[in-house]
C-alpha cells in the first residue's frame, strides 16, 4: 500500500511539473488602422505584447516596416502593414502622398492653422503665417508653407517645391482637381534704377468639374521671383482674384 502511494505521489508530481503556463497571445497596437503620410517620411508603431512581434509591409516599394515598427515611406502609393505576434495580426493601411496639402477650410482663423500645424516658424503679425523655409524644410517634398489671413481669416496659402518634382506634382495634382485654364499675366514693375516686365504663366485647376461649383482654385507657377522652384497656391474663390471669375 505504501509503494503505490508513492507511486502516485511521483506521477502526480511528474504531471505538475510538465504543467505548461498559459500563454498570453493577447497583443495590443494605438496605431490607427489607416495612416496618411508623406513621402521620406517616418513613423513608429505602437504596438505591444508578451509575444515576439514581428512587422512586414506588402510593398515595399511604396513602404518599409523594419523590426522596431518604424515605417519609412519610399514612394507615392498604398501598401498594408502587417503586426503579428504569432497568434493575432493587426492589418494597417498606409497611404503615402507626395505631400500634405494646407488646410482647405478657407475662412478659418489663426487659430485653427496653429491647432493643426502648430506654432508658424515665423509670423508677420495676423497676416501671414510661415512653415519651414530651413533646412531640412517642412517635409521632403515641400521646403516651405505658407499661409495669409485677412482680418484673421484664411483666404490664400501656398506651397514650394523642388524642381525635380515636376512630373510627381502633376500626377498628385490632376488625380484630385480638375484642370481649368493656363492664363499667363504680365506686369510692369518700376524700380529706382530701371523698368521690367515681369511675365507668369499660371496652371489654374478647380476643386470641381465646374467653374459654377467650384469653392477654390489651385495654381502653379515656375521660378517665381528670386525662387526657382515651383509655387503651389491655394485660394479661396470668395476672395479677390484676376485668375478665375466664376
Amino acid at each position: 500500500m505504501r509503494k503505490i502511494y508513492l507511486l502516485l505521489l511521483v506521477v502526480a508530481t511528474l504531471l505538475y511539473s510538465c504543467k505548461k503556463e498559459p500563454i498570453n497571445t493577447k497583443m495590443t497596437c494605438i496605431t490607427p488602422s489607416e495612416l496618411n503620410l508623406v513621402l521620406k517620411e517616418r513613423y513608429i508603431i505602437k504596438a505591444q505584447s508578451e509575444q515576439p512581434i514581428t512587422y512586414t509591409s506588402a510593398d515595399e516599394l511604396v513602404a518599409t516596416v523594419d523590426s522596431n515598427g518604424i515605417i519609412t515611406c519610399i514612394n507615392v502609393g498604398k501598401t498594408t502593414i502587417t503586426v503579428s505576434n504569432g497568434y493575432e495580426s493587426i492589418y494597417i493601411n498606409v497611404n503615402v502622398s507626395l505631400f500634405e496639402e494646407p488646410l482647405l477650410t478657407f475662412g478659418c482663423s489663426t487659430t485653427d492653422v496653429e491647432i493643426h500645424h502648430g506654432l508658424p516658424r515665423v509670423n508677420i503679425g495676423d497676416s501671414i503665417y510661415i512653415y519651414g523655409g530651413e533646412l531640412p524644410g517642412y517635409t521632403y517634398s515641400v521646403w516651405q508653407m505658407d499661409y495669409f489671413f485677412h482680418n484673421d481669416k484664411y483666404y490664400l496659402s501656398d506651397l514650394y517645391i523642388k524642381n525635380y518634382m515636376d512630373y510627381m506634382l502633376d500626377k498628385f495634382l490632376l488625380e484630385k482637381y480638375y484642370p481649368y485654364d493656363t492664363l499667363t499675366i504680365v506686369d510692369t514693375i518700376s524700380t529706382q534704377d530701371t523698368v521690367y516686365i515681369d511675365e507668369v504663366t499660371y496652371y489654374i485647376l478647380l476643386d470641381a468639374a465646374e467653374v459654377e461649383n467650384a469653392s477654390f482654385i489651385i495654381g502653379k507657377h515656375y521660378n517665381t521671383n528670386s525662387y526657382e522652384d515651383i509655387r503651389i497656391f491655394y485660394q479661396t474663390l470668395e476672395s479677390d482674384n484676376k485668375l478665375v471669375k466664376k
